[in-house]
Order: structure tokens, then sequence, then C-alpha cells
């Protein structure tokens, strides 16, 4: 057997193994986690990310030499059951490929509960977002199946994540897209009794955003289908939907939730940039009942259709385009057959003696010189 092959069943048995262990725990007392100081096993190269209630570093074992992502939970912040929670969680849930790989190494400082986990090369998802653009519809599909697949996973044992959002995403591979899910910090049963502690944010489901601060409720799977999304909205267009999903304070989502209510016809201006297969998506999704939003196995059928609103005019003229280059002056055929698709987009393909004087004439008549000499635009151009 090649050493490939062999890593490879190794994984595999390994997850076959903690899929089994599923109902047992990591850890389950204080004692069971050594006492011992970070800079001990590990050289620590470079904090990759700070939150409320910790850190997470880069670093390296001494012993072996594997970079490792090493989390760091402040004991004044995070109690030890939650630790103990999160952990076992996530060890026990990298089972499935789309997860993070958590190592069965835990310990304790004095001041810090932590464990170790795999190292994406390439970042979290956030860090490859550029700000109002996004990352493209082909990435954020294959980003968007990998979620899909991380998160049935989780719903099929019957737990939520409730805290999805490009941050805890990483990415292992960005030439092809290889992401995997993280942070299970927040994650609970399903219907489980939690409590609300902390304000809104554009994730926050509307059932989330009515309960008040340090009341309880119980979670749900379609919180996570909620903020799926929101992600989504996120990696297309490189900004948020709305603020916050209250119709009473956030235009944006006031919006979005009479059309999706079906109280106005006309599209919300920032979302007629989607296909019609798309806005389906987002209607299923964003329903202000979470007992009526789709299941996460429902956005499946919807990562092989068309997401852009143009894209029949864009492939149309892709087609044509394709067929001519800026040069081809010997090939009349393909510069007629690119002429009549821009043409038939109105974009004019010759500027003549008498188009310009038309348009030099239109834009004279939309204009008015008032007695002073001032030129100003007329009403029916303003």
């Amino acid at each position: 057997m090649s050493v490939a092959l062999g890593l490879i069943y190794r994984q595999q048995l390994d997850r076959r193994q903690r899929l089994a262990k599923m109902t047992t725990q990591l850890i389950q007392t204080k004692e069971q986690l050594a006492q011992k100081e970070l800079t001990e096993c590990y050289d620590v190269k470079k904090e990759l990310g700070e939150g409320t209630y910790g850190k997470v570093y880069q670093v390296i074992c001494k012993r072996t030499k594997q970079k490792l992502a090493l989390k760091q939970l402040k004991k004044s912040k995070v109690a030890f059951k939650d630790f103990k929670r999160e952990l076992n969680y996530s060890y026990f849930l990298s089972a499935h490929p789309n997860i993070v790989t958590t190592y069965a190494v835990a310990f304790q400082t004095t001041e810090s509960w932590i464990f170790l986990q795999e190292l994406g090369g390439d970042g979290d998802l956030l860090d490859a977002i550029k700000p109002g653009v996004g990352i493209g519809i082909e990435p954020t599909k294959k980003v968007l199946q990998q979620l899909i697949n991380g998160l049935s996973f989780m719903h099929s044992k019957n737990l939520c994540h409730r805290d999805i959002k490009p941050e805890n995403l990483v990415i292992f591979d960005k030439a092809r897209w290889l992401v995997k899910l993280m942070d299970f910090g927040l994650t609970c049963k399903v219907d489980a009794v939690v409590r609300r502690s902390s304000g809104n944010n554009p994730y926050t489901p509307p059932e989330i955003c009515d309960v008040v601060c340090n009341e309880s409720f119980t979670s749900s799977k379609s919180t996570d289908v909620w903020q799926t999304g929101v992600t989504i909205y996120c990696l297309l267009t490189g900004t948020f939907p709305w603020d916050e999903a209250c119709t009473k304070t956030d235009k944006a989502y006031n919006a979005f939730h009479n059309w999706c209510s079906h109280k106005t016809p006309n599209t919300p201006l920032r979302w007629q940039r989607f296909s019609d297969k798309l806005l389906k998506l987002f209607r299923k999704i964003f329903n202000p009942s979470r007992e009526d939003r789709c299941s996460i196995n429902a956005l499946k059928k919807y990562v092989d259709v068309e997401w852009s609103a143009n894209h029949k005019t864009l492939a149309s003229l892709s087609d044509a385009s394709s067929r001519v280059t800026v040069d081809s002056t010997d090939n009349k055929e393909a510069k007629e057959a690119l002429q009549i698709k821009l043409t038939e987009h109105g974009i004019p393909t010759k500027v003549t003696k008498s188009y310009r004087k038309a348009r030099v004439t239109e834009w004279i008549q939309s204009i008015n010189v008032n007695c002073t000499g001032q030129i100003r635009q007329s009403p029916a151009t303003l």
C-alpha cells in the first residue's frame, strides 16, 4: 500500500471511529486536562483571529514540527462545561470531510482552556471577499455545496451550528475553493433552550431579533438556513443585505420583507441582479416564519441553476464575441454576427455623421437655456 493510500485509509478509519463514538465524550472532567504552559510544546508563530472569548494562533508542534491551529479560550469568559461542549462537538463532527479536523489534544493553562485543530492555509472566507464585489458566482456555488454537506451532516445528528458566517469557513485550497466549517462554540442540540447573549447583526433571523437579551428561546436548524442565505448574499455582493432583520428599524429588510411577502410586486433594487430562480431560493431561505423556512437540503437543487439576472444577454454577447478577435478584419461573417448581436441589445456598432447629429440634437432638446444664459437640465431628464 502506497504512503498516500495509507494516509487516506487511516483518515477514513479515524472518521468511522469518531462516528461510532458520537454518543461518548472526549473529556468529562477538568481533571482529565493536563496543566501545562503553552510554550512547553508549541512555538507560537502568529495570531490568526481574536474574539470575545479567546484567540486562535498558528503554532508549530516542537515534537512533530507540524503546523497547527491552536484555540485558546479564556477561563474568565468560558466555563468548563461550555469548553467541554465545544471540544466534544468539534472533535466528533470533524468525522465529516467538510468540517475542520479537531485533534484529541487538549490541556489547560492557569488562565485558558486549549485544544488543537488542523490549519487552513489560505485564511478564512471573510478575507477572500472583496468589499462591494464578493468572490463571484461560481466560487460561491462551490462554497455553498460544501457548506450544505457539512450542515446536512450536523442536522442529521440533530445538531445546529448557530453561527454560520464567512469567518467560520476556513479555506484550504483557494484555487479550487475548498473550505471547511469551523467554530462550534454555539453548537447545541435542536430544540435546546438557549439564552440570548448578544445584540442583533445581519445574520440574526427575525425570530431571534425579537428575543430580548438574556431571555431564553429554543434552537432550530432554520437559524443555520437563514445564516447560510446571508452568507450567500455576502459572497455574491461583498455587502450585507441589511443591518438587522427587523421591519421596524431596517429599511432594506423592510423592502425585502414586503416583496418576499408579496406586498409589493417590485423587486428591491439590490436584489435585481439575481435570476428568478435564485430569487425563488432567497424567498425560501428568508421566510420570516422559521417553521416554513426551507431545509438546508432544499438548497442543493439550486446550486446548478443560473444565478445572474443578465445571463442571457451576457451569454449571447460572449458567444458572438468569442468568434471574432479585435484584429480579425478578414472574418466578415463573424464580424457581422457580432454586429447583429450588439445591435439587438441597443449597442451601436458604427458612429456615422447622421448618428452623431441625432445624438447632439437629443442633447440640445434635453436642456433649457434660461434668460440669464445659464444651462439647466430639463425636468424630464432629472
